[in-house]
């Protein structure tokens, strides 16, 4: 998946409460390419959101992974937008697992 562009200000829907980022970032001695993983637990904080909005920019996705599961992404105007469950409703956690690689742009 190629990498994106930064996206336009504006305001996000609000159906999620983050409880956790977890960051894992191999840095090079030399030259400006990363390799990551950053997994995201949250909860469901209203509604029955169909997906979820990440900005991401100037990285090239690997993975994608929902709750231990390797989901399809759209990643697409500096956003990258992971479906969820029809099942998912307020109070429950979900975990988001995205692998990335490149040159950060910010």
């Amino acid at each position: 998946m190629a990498a994106g562009q930064a996206p336009e200000a504006g305001e996000y829907p609000r159906p999620f409460d983050a409880l956790h980022y977890d960051i894992r970032l191999s840095l090079p001695s030399s030259g400006n390419v990363i390799n990551g993983s950053t997994t995201i637990r949250l909860i469901v904080a209203r509604g029955r959101p169909d997906t979820l909005t990440l900005d991401f920019t100037g990285l090239t996705v690997a993975l994608v992974e929902l709750n231990g599961m390797a989901v399809d992404v759209t990643h697409r105007d500096g956003r990258l937008l992971v479906p969820l469950p029809d099942r998912l409703g307020d109070g429950q956690e979900v975990r988001v697992r995205v692998d990335y690689a490149g040159t950060p742009d910010d």
